[in-house]
């Protein structure tokens, strides 16, 4: 909740879903592609 609330607080998007045990950060130059990827395949 307090990562959320500093991100948001900021202007920054953020996703917190609690249970999550795989963190990631996507820099604003990412190819979009790859980090959707990389997201499905760290989560499935």
């Amino acid at each position: 909740e307090h990562i959320y609330r500093t991100g948001c607080a900021h202007g920054k998007r953020v996703q917190a879903l609690c249970g999550a045990k795989n963190h990631m950060i996507v820099m604003p130059d990412a190819d979009m592609g790859q980090v959707v990827d990389a997201v499905m395949g760290a989560a499935y």
